[in-house]
């Protein structure tokens, strides 16, 4: 995923993703993902996010998980 601003600031973060989930993400078309925090939140669309993103998720799901 990648944005582009101006900021000092940096905040990172981890969430839990069932198997389930990974695989509709990996077998998605298009995503957009939203980030909601205590004091801010932050939409990334599909212009936002890598082309690769999901191609490369497909590829790692199917050798590490699918069967």
């Amino acid at each position: 995923m990648s944005r582009s601003a101006s900021s000092s600031l940096r905040e990172t973060g981890l969430i839990y993703v069932s198997i389930e989930d990974m695989e509709a993400i990996a077998h998605a078309k298009t995503i957009a993902i939203r980030i909601e925090g205590r004091r801010r939140a932050a939409t990334f669309d599909e212009k936002d996010i890598a082309k690769t993103f999901i191609p490369n998720l497909a590829a790692f799901y199917a050798e590490k998980i699918g069967l």
